[in-house]
């Protein structure tokens, strides 16, 4: 704990942990309240920024996440401060943040209660609502209101302090979210055999293409619009058919791999190197269909971007290469397994193009939050990859999630024609 630093008596965090989970229910029941009846934000905040400043001491060391989301909260709340925000007229950005602490009632009194069933159902709450408020309703009533920012007159410090704190505090809820759905799969993910995961995975991207065909014609709103642009549309469309087609193809061999060799991870051969490669050839020339779409749709000539287009070819070839490389000296030498350096360093590489393609898909686009928002989509992918919160079948999830990612490079493709 932080306070150890400077105490020559040693706190032990057990002492004090019902204290502080008292405490916390306290605060933030009374947080809920002045939400509830918008009674007094000035006072609030200054009761919660002295609770977190004291807890800020208390907090272990390992747990840097808690000690950021602590600084966070404290700087969200002296921006208001320091800028002399009207707490009384306008506090609807100071109560959205506020609203993020039902979610932490819950979890301290699932600390305090011993009884289990009570423990069981306090903890289905803190699940709930974490998801729903600090997640959900955190990017629909705050990362999407434009007029929350509002920070084009605004001095620099001011700017970078807003959206520091506001997306800072987001990143840190999408990993806590990830840690959470980790430990509340863990009895049933944790021992589904991968084989089951793989045949799973077959059939799983379609709801990607599904995903896409639906938003462009929700986003191209109109018939006409959907003439003009439709075509463009439909190279993006293309693109995803192709990774239908393979990945079933992929996934299907991986199924057979792991049942061939009854093991729980994919053997390395020749066969399993084919369909890997076969694989990342159609993702990639996706992600080359979502670059021309994109830059059809946004007016944006093809001659002013084909050196991008000349780097982004020699990259997927560098990147297939490479992977190429990988197996056959692994093969050669009757290598059946990946090191873990190797696999993460082979996932490092096949993630390379998508990571591109989804950030260059705010390309041509000046509002800073839509630009933000799309990190924001890379971010939760590379989550998703590193905490793996459904073990070795996180890429079921995965998959899902670039329902998510699909539907934003869509939006972002789309943007100029909405726009304009």
């Amino acid at each position: 704990m932080i306070v150890n630093l400077f105490s020559k008596n040693q706190i032990n965090k057990k002492n004090i942990d019902i204290i502080s989970n008292i405490l916390l229910v306290l605060v933030y029941s009374l947080t809920y309240i002045n939400c509830l009846y918008d009674y007094n934000y000035k006072l609030n905040l200054q009761l919660l920024s002295g609770y977190i400043f004291f807890d800020l001491f208390f907090l272990p060391m390992k747990r840097m996440d808690l000690i950021i989301h602590h600084i966070l909260t404290l700087m969200n709340i002296y921006y208001a401060f320091y800028y002399n925000i009207d707490l009384i007229n306008n506090f609807h950005l100071t109560k959205q943040i506020l609203l993020l602490e039902i979610s932490s009632i819950f979890y301290g009194l699932k600390e305090i209660v011993e009884n289990k069933s009570l423990n069981k159902i306090f903890q289905l709450l803190f699940v709930f609502f974490f998801m729903k408020i600090r997640i959900y309703d955190y990017s629909l009533n705050i990362l999407t209101d434009i007029e929350i920012f509002d920070s084009y007159d605004k001095g620099i410090i001011q700017f970078y302090w807003q959206y520091s704190c506001i997306y800072g505090l987001h990143f840190l809820q999408i990993y806590w979210g990830c840690i959470i759905i980790k430990v509340m799969t863990s009895g049933v993910f944790k021992s589904l055999p991968l084989y089951k995961g793989e045949y799973i995975l077959k059939y799983t991207y379609v709801f990607n293409l599904i995903t896409t065909i639906l938003s462009y014609y929700y986003f191209l709103e109109t018939d006409e619009k959907l003439l003009i642009y439709g075509k463009y549309a439909f190279i993006d469309i293309f693109g995803n058919s192709l990774i239908l087609v393979s990945s079933y193809y992929f996934h299907n061999n991986c199924n057979k791999n792991l049942i061939e060799y009854n093991s729980n991870t994919i053997t390395i051969d020749s066969k399993h190197k084919n369909y890997l490669m076969f694989d990342i050839s159609c993702i990639n020339i996706r992600m080359l269909c979502q670059i021309i779409t994109h830059t059809y749709m946004h007016e944006i000539q093809i001659q002013e971007i084909k050196n991008n287009i000349y780097a982004f070819i020699a990259i997927c070839i560098l990147q297939l290469a490479s992977i190429d490389t990988i197996y056959y000296i692994y093969i050669k030498n009757c290598k059946k397994k990946f090191s873990d350096l190797t696999s993460n360093f082979l996932l490092f590489l096949m993630s390379i193009p998508a990571i591109i393609t989804l950030l260059a898909s705010s390309n041509n686009i000046f509002e800073i939050n839509t630009i933000l928002n799309t990190y924001i989509y890379v971010y939760f992918l590379i989550c998703l990859e590193l905490v793996e919160p459904f073990y070795k079948n996180t890429q079921i999830f995965l998959h899902l999630a670039l329902c998510l990612a699909n539907y934003k490079m869509a939006l972002n493709n789309t943007y100029y024609i909405r726009n304009n």
